[in-house]
């Protein structure tokens, strides 16, 4: 048989849970499961938000490493129209 918690209230967490101790057990475990999807999802977006700004450092790396090899290499031709 399933229980329904959210009729006592415990979404919002404003009414206390019902006195039966199995209920009482039922709707704690439902919080602990409603805390660990919140904290879940924190943890992805803070994940998410490091690779982004990951991507972001390698894309500058990568740009900055172009313009070195680009430079060296218009500097070995420019050497080698002086020959």
């Amino acid at each position: 048989m399933s229980y329904n918690c959210d009729a006592y209230g415990l979404e919002n967490y404003s009414q206390q849970p019902p006195e039966s101790k199995r209920t009482a057990k039922i709707c704690t475990i439902r919080d602990d499961v409603l805390d660990l999807r919140e904290q879940t999802a924190e943890i992805r977006s803070i994940y998410n938000i490091n690779v982004r700004s990951v991507e972001k450092r390698l894309g500058k790396c990568f740009a900055a490493l172009i313009k070195v090899m680009d430079r060296e290499e218009t500097e070995r031709a420019g050497a080698a129209v002086k020959r």
